[in-house]
């Protein structure tokens, strides 16, 4: 999805932006300088938000295999067949539409020297980091695919393994939200204008905030945002043990100017 920071629909040219000018028009000082066509147009400008739920439709759960070894090749072999393992075992789930990615990384391992000894790499240490995924998965089937790949994981002695459900494509919920909020600016600026007893027009300019589009769930996160709470590690996952909760897609602040009075198309009134 592409995020927007800024969307402007405007109905005139921006303030400060060169006007055209008549050479025959009388020249004004003062105050009445000040006055143009455009700018003395009054206006009402409103806020919106407008945000939308979402269930889940991917999953993606991430764990760890380290492995040591007095030797650099040594650590990398040993991490590199754990995670072979690893990975053939999550594809023999034969969950729909799962995929598994994984990178390598390697680090020494140092030992403080004694007295004036510098400190000194005793082995090194390898870690597979895995990423199983699958999107365009069911609400109700996600704790299924996540219970099996925990397990999965749990049997072959993976760790920091979490689980994480999240919406893949935003893109039309995003949109939602976004009608939502300038709906929600419109009905402000009908209210006000209302009790003010004036007319309201056309819409001027609609400014979008840098969160348009954001995700996050429901307590707290960002985008991918976890929307369930993990069991503890053991061999056997049931799938009750997640609880799946929409996520939140929204364009937290919309700004719109309304005309108001007269309308800046037809010099009618609104």
């Amino acid at each position: 999805m592409t995020v927007m920071d800024s969307i402007r629909f405007q109905a005139h040219p921006p303030m400060g932006a060169p006007q055209k000018t008549n050479p025959k028009a009388p020249v004004h000082f003062g105050a009445a300088a000040a006055k143009t066509t455009l700018d003395e147009s009054p206006f009402i400008a409103t806020q919106g938000t407008g945000v939308v739920s979402k269930m889940p439709d991917s999953l993606a759960v991430k764990m760890n295999l380290s492995r040591q070894n007095p030797t650099q090749a040594g650590a990398v072999n040993d991490a590199n067949t754990a995670g072979a393992a690893l990975r053939q075992a999550i594809d023999s789930l034969g969950l729909k539409g799962l995929n598994v990615s994984s990178q390598l990384s390697v680090q020494p391992v140092w030992t403080q020297g004694t007295g004036k000894k510098p400190p000194v790499i005793s082995a090194y240490s390898a870690t597979v980091s895995l990423s199983a995924t699958a999107t365009g998965v069911s609400d109700s089937d996600l704790p299924a695919y996540a219970a099996r790949i925990m397990e999965v994981a749990a049997d072959n002695k993976a760790d920091n393994v979490a689980p994480n459900f999240y919406l893949n494509d935003t893109t039309g919920a995003a949109r939602e939200a976004l009608a939502l909020a300038i709906q929600d600016a419109r009905a402000m600026a009908e209210a006000s204008a209302k009790a003010a007893g004036i007319p309201l027009g056309d819409i001027l300019s609609i400014e979008v905030g840098q969160n348009y589009g954001r995700v996050s769930a429901k307590g707290g996160g960002g985008a991918r945002a976890f929307a369930a709470s993990a069991p503890s590690m053991h061999a056997e996952v049931s799938d009750d043990a997640f609880t799946i909760a929409p996520l939140e897609i929204g364009a937290p602040q919309v700004s719109v100017r309304f005309a108001i009075g007269k309308s800046p198309k037809t010099g009618k009134k609104a």
